[in-house]
């Protein structure tokens, strides 16, 4: 029998447990079920083949081999670059006293929206008409235009600088965040104790950011690794298929070569693989908290001085 304090939680809870089941969980079921199946709606075909899509997946499709390399490299170099300029900026705008504007200035870009900014960027890095070569031409930098975005060893490149300027800010505030969590005691007596800058950075505030780069990190591997707008507007893909992503090979898969069933396999191994970066980048940078895990052997920490305000 159920009682009724249990039954009142599950008349609350139920909605909350089935809603997401029938919206997330469906969908995701059915997309591994068609991944099994050779389903082409243009030629009325759907059967059963097992583990083919799978194995033709990694023993044949060098298109899917260049698609994880392109989608592994955008991800790695964009995450990377926007870490390093969003924890520069985040400690300018904690310890710097004239910081007011950089904070209104650091939000254009990610409020534009991602077509809108993708499509800012291909009109920019244009070989002919964009700024950009204009730019470095006026400057003596380049005698010729570069072709940015038609060339298959810089249009890679090109997205990662387009989606690096976009999502850099959204970087800065997790860190900033995380940088004004951290104790004012901690500060002052590093300070006192009159700590390097860079022993004060190392040793100090990125053990206290790990859970703020972590939330970080992990949020923009989640992003970049789908990456989809970006590409799609500025390069489609091409040439030659240098740009072309897992999201986008996806795309192409279902809804311009309308094969569902090889398709779904594509978006269940892309999912497998971005939770196991997922899984490993999180472990790896969450750590523990410096502030919970005592004096331990090897850490750093500054003596313990009592100042008087």
């Amino acid at each position: 029998m159920i009682s009724a304090k249990l039954k009142e939680r599950l008349i609350f809870i139920g909605p909350l447990i089935v809603l997401p089941g029938l919206i997330v969980a469906w969908p995701v079921l059915e997309v591994l079920w068609l991944s099994f199946r050779n389903r082409v709606q243009i030629f009325h075909i759907d059967r059963w083949v097992g583990a083919a899509n799978y194995l033709y997946l990694f023993g044949e499709d060098l298109r899917f081999a260049s698609a994880v390399s392109n989608t592994l490299y955008f991800t790695f170099v964009s995450v990377g670059l926007e870490f390093l300029l969003g924890l520069g900026f985040a400690l300018y705008l904690r310890f710097s006293p004239e910081r007011e504007w950089v904070k209104g200035m650091m939000l254009i870009p990610w409020v534009i929206p991602s077509v809108v900014s993708a499509r800012l960027w291909q009109w920019m890095l244009h070989a002919e008409a964009g700024i950009v070569n204009y730019l470095l031409q006026s400057v003596g930098l380049t005698d010729a235009p570069i072709p940015w975005l038609s060339s298959p060893d810089l249009a890679l490149h090109a997205a990662i600088f387009a989606d690096v300027w976009k999502t850099t800010p959204l970087m800065v505030l997790l860190l900033y965040a995380g940088l004004l969590g951290i104790p004012e005691n901690l500060l002052r007596a590093a300070r006192v104790d009159r700590t390097p800058p860079f022993r004060m950075l190392f040793c100090i505030l990125i053990p206290q950011l790990r859970p703020a780069i972590a939330t970080a990190v992990v949020l923009r591997l989640l992003d970049a690794f789908r990456v989809f707008d970006v590409i799609y507007v500025m390069t489609g893909g091409g040439p030659a298929n240098s740009t072309e992503t897992l999201s986008l090979y996806a795309y192409r898969t279902y809804f311009q070569s309308l094969q569902f069933g090889y398709g779904s396999s594509v978006v269940v191994v892309q999912v497998m693989i971005l939770a196991g970066l997922t899984a490993v980048a999180y472990r790896l940078l969450q750590g523990k908290n410096p502030a919970a895990a005592g004096d331990g052997p090897g850490e750093f920490h500054p003596r313990r001085t009592e100042v008087k305000e």
